[in-house]
């Protein structure tokens, strides 16, 4: 419903809002025609739609999970009052990783 996803303005308004921000220069997203804002707004629809699907195939699963891992990361740096979910987002996102992958990196 909301148009703010369609145009790209969807984390604009979120990290310019000063009741939700984290981020101390909100600026960087008001130059070039609100590009960085536009170009992070569609890729968090990209990746978080992406996931859903593609999770399931062994080829891209660590690639769809480390781009929504650094989604969740980024909104934890970026966002007030968002941290402790996204962080456990990030932990839930351990589930998908193939045993043999987790083992390896265990004994690394």
């Amino acid at each position: 419903d909301d148009v703010s996803w369609l145009n790209g303005d969807a984390l604009y308004y979120s990290i310019a809002n000063d009741m939700w921000r984290r981020w101390p220069w909100p600026e960087v997203f008001y130059g070039f025609g609100g590009g960085l804002s536009k170009i992070l707004t569609y890729g968090t629809l990209l990746a978080e739609a992406g996931f859903v699907v593609l999770v399931w195939f062994a080829r891209p699963r660590l690639l769809v999970i480390a781009a929504v891992a650094g989604l969740h990361l980024g909104i934890a740096f970026m966002l007030k009052g968002a941290t402790f979910f996204t962080l456990t987002m990030v932990c839930g996102l351990w589930i998908f990783v193939p045993p043999e992958i987790a083992r390896s990196w265990g004994q690394w």
